[in-house]
């Protein structure tokens, strides 16, 4: 479990300068990081599928996203599906999706590019569900995804890799 806490108060008066007041103000760390995943990696969950569209630093050469989908009426425990996102950045821009290719397990081969639909850089889900929402995910997994050959309840988690290009 993450904890998210964000200064509410960060002061420019001359003796207090870059001090912070308000050091636990949890509702405003979550809109930051909820604005982070959104705004700057680009990720938003719809009915249908996830939209991948970063506006990052053109430093940046790669990141990884993992966003674990559940069953919206079933356990919370074991994800339905996996989505581990690698975007690249070989031309070092900050924004603009080029291509996306659904890999084979562990990224070692891209099988096929995805078109793109209503022209929005976009992955489309296997099976749709009634209800999607932003469930959990997570950035470089530092913490690994579930392995793909069960769980205890049973229930199959399938592991699907995607590979997003940025550039002209």
């Amino acid at each position: 479990m993450w904890n998210h806490v964000v200064c509410a108060d960060v002061y420019s008066a001359e003796l207090h300068t870059g001090r912070g007041g308000w050091t636990w103000y949890t509702g405003s760390s979550g809109w930051m990081y909820s604005v982070g995943i959104t705004s700057i990696l680009g990720l938003q969950v719809l009915h249908d599928g996830l939209l991948i569209n970063p506006v990052i630093p053109s430093k940046w050469e790669r990141f990884e996203i993992t966003y674990n989908r559940y069953d919206p009426k079933g356990d919370k425990k074991t994800p339905i599906q996996v989505y581990v996102i690698e975007v690249l950045n070989p031309h070092h821009v900050m924004t603009g999706v080029r291509m996306i290719k659904k890999c084979a397990s562990g990224f070692t081969m891209a099988d096929e590019e995805i078109s793109f639909t209503r022209g929005k850089p976009f992955i489309p889900f296997t099976n749709v569900l009634d209800i999607e929402s932003f469930d959990n995910f997570t950035l470089d997994s530092s913490s690994s995804p579930p392995k793909p050959s069960g769980s205890s309840s049973g229930v199959e988690v399938e592991t699907l890799h995607y590979r997003v290009y940025l550039g002209n």
